[in-house]
């Protein structure tokens, strides 16, 4: 599964690419260096996690800059891939993670040399030092080689030539198996850096008017979708096996601008792996509950096909008796047509991840 959403992300960035050429810049190609700290989320890493990561990543990508993307977003994004090394600082315990991510940027700001970014980007890492109950029992962030890297930033382009760009950046990055196996904290570590960019060929951000209206955008302001969702979680970092997560969503949008929308609905879960628990739990003060439903709000960036999700969700029925009665939702979708998308989103309570999941969604 771990592939198929990597792939299915690595897919959407390459059909945004694979449009008409005439849309796009020339390619850029970006150097950047890292270095920050890591978030100690629970008691149980706080001894671990007071180290120092730093790295570097190599960047490919090109500006989507026809007239299209502009009625669309208002913006002229980058899109593009990243192959990133991380060194967490502690060799002995934590290691080092080799990550490819596919990633969308908007551009803010069209006028001037200095220029605001944001970034949103996913895909895969792997880790070298993962934990073992024998030799590396202190790393509680991840024991699985192969884990999931969600990864958001904010940067300052400067245009130095039409050829060069430097940049000033911020990023909040979140490795985790997404529950295939624990013991899986999860790793945060915002780090800050440098960057230079290189353009094959120079170009300019053409300044436009959107031709066409909200509605003609968006097809019309409230919109309803239903979603359905699985994934796969162990219950013991011991045993090999892993459950299905299985879950459906319904809820409404309103479109309130070119790149925002709000949303509310309704989230029913069947969980396999908590439904293992309670069959084998002895204890009557502890209730578990396969069968669980919530209320969820949240907030959608629409960047054209893509759409970049924060969810909110309150339990009505808590799944385990020490589950928080609150959880958060991040999400990447994208629009495979008028109605269907298709997309990754990691659920996490307060101090670690739940799950990643891959879905498929529908609008009517």
């Amino acid at each position: 599964m771990k592939w198929f959403i990597f792939m299915s992300l690595v897919l959407t960035v390459h059909s945004t690419l694979a449009q008409d050429k005439k849309e796009f810049s020339s390619w850029i190609f970006n150097v950047r260096s890292h270095y920050g700290f890591i978030i100690p989320h629970s008691e149980t890493i706080e001894d671990v996690a007071d180290s120092r990561p730093w790295g570097f990543q190599v960047d490919f990508n090109r500006h989507r800059l026809g007239q299209k993307v502009w009625d669309e977003a208002s913006c002229y994004p980058r899109v593009g891939y990243t192959l990133a090394y991380y060194n967490f600082g502690n060799p002995e315990v934590l290691g080092h993670s080799i990550s490819a991510l596919a990633f969308i940027e908007p551009y803010l700001r069209i006028r001037g040399r200095l220029i605001p970014s944001f970034r949103l980007g996913a895909g895969i890492s792997y880790l070298n030092n993962v934990y073992d109950p024998d030799t590396n029992p202190q790393n509680l962030f991840y024991s699985f080689p192969i884990s999931f890297i969600v990864q958001g930033n904010v940067a300052l382009n400067y245009l130095l030539t039409d050829k060069i760009n430097l940049s000033l950046s911020a990023f909040y990055s979140h490795i985790s198996n997404g529950a295939i196996k624990k013991p899986n904290k999860g790793i945060n570590f915002p780090t800050f850096g440098l960057g230079v960019d290189y353009k094959l060929k120079p170009y300019d951000f053409k300044p436009r008017n959107a031709n066409k209206s909200l509605n003609q955008i968006h097809g019309r302001r409230w919109k309803y979708s239903t979603v359905l969702f699985f994934s796969f979680k162990d219950i013991d970092e011991n045993r090999n096996e892993n459950y299905l997560v299985l879950g459906t969503m319904a809820y409404v949008s309103r479109v309130v601008g070119r790149l925002n929308a709000f949303h509310g609905g309704m989230e029913f879960v069947f969980n396999e792996a908590v439904r293992q628990k309670q069959e084998s739990n002895t204890n009557p003060d502890r209730n578990y509950d396969p069968l669980v439903l919530s209320a969820i709000v949240g907030h959608e960036l629409l960047l054209g096909k893509f759409n970049f999700s924060q969810t909110v969700g309150i339990y009505f029925n808590r799944p385990e008796p020490n589950s928080d009665p609150i959880y958060l939702r991040v999400g990447l979708t994208y629009r495979v047509s008028k109605r269907v998308f298709v997309g990754v989103n990691l659920k996490s309570h307060t101090n670690v991840a739940d799950y990643m999941d891959f879905r498929t969604g529908y609008t009517f």
